[in-house]
């Protein structure tokens, strides 16, 4: 099931089911058919590093894109990877990207990320096939848990922005597929515990869990105290009142 996930809304503006001897490189781009995107910003797995999908997000939707390099790509990875180095590594080459540093704090962890544009890219002969392709963008990350070792990544993005703090926002937000949807999908609705894998039935239910989510986040139900997701569950399952909070915004029956 690939999924079009909204950070700004936390809400999942739709769906495709992969065929049997299909994969994310076919459903992307069907996926992509359905929505009305102009302006956004569409941020994809190495996965969809692919020069039609890049086209049809620039193109046909109106809208920029920040897509994830790796070795799927080896020309293109193997031709970024050695530019970016090579430009850092030669004090000369200071003009030609521009730096972001953040730091974060929580949960038992610091991470502090230094994202760097490198904003010409007229040498790479294939640019063209890249449809609108402005930037690339590295990040340096660097993760320290308690009195543990630091651990370091690096990854790379090809990017149709041209500015260092929107290609950091975007990257960033990126992973809150993972933080609030999938991971609540699995820990809250025990996704990964159903039997039902193929067919309809599995889209259909993916599509009431997703359903069900984005009205708990969205539901008031009084309480004397703040309420978690699994809270709302419950009491949506064994209160009427709560569950008409949850699905009209108020008590709708007497």
């Amino acid at each position: 099931m690939v999924s079009a996930w909204c950070d700004t809304n936390n809400l999942v503006l739709g769906q495709i089911q992969t065929q049997e001897k299909s994969n994310e490189i076919t459903a992307i781009p069907q996926l992509l058919a359905f929505l009305k995107i102009p302006n956004c910003i569409v941020t994809i797995d190495a996965i969809g590093c692919q020069t039609e999908i890049v086209r049809q997000i620039k193109k046909d939707k109106k809208a920029d894109y920040c897509i994830a390099l790796k070795e799927n790509q080896p020309t293109l990875y193997e031709e970024m990877v050695t530019f970016a180095v090579d430009c850092l590594n030669d004090p000369s080459q200071v003009e030609q990207y521009t730096c972001l540093c953040t730091q974060e704090k929580g949960h038992g962890r610091i991470e502090k990320r230094e994202y760097t544009l490198f904003h010409d890219l007229t040498w790479l002969e294939d640019r063209k096939k890249w449809y609108g392709l402005a930037s690339l963008v590295r990040v340096d990350s660097k993760r320290t848990v308690g009195n543990a070792q630091p651990t370091y990544q690096t990854r790379y993005y090809i990017t149709s922005l041209s500015s260092v703090q929107e290609a950091a926002r975007a990257i960033r937000a990126h992973w809150g597929i993972e933080n609030r949807l999938h991971w609540v999908l699995d820990v809250v609705f025990r996704e990964d515990s159903w039997a039902t894998r193929k067919t309809s039935s599995a889209a259909n239910l993916a599509t009431i869990r997703k359903l069900s989510l984005a009205f708990l986040r969205n539901a008031q139900i009084p309480s004397d105290k703040p309420l978690t997701g699994p809270m709302k569950m419950w009491a949506c399952a064994l209160d009427l009142p709560s569950l008409e909070f949850a699905l009209f915004g108020k008590k709708f029956f007497s």
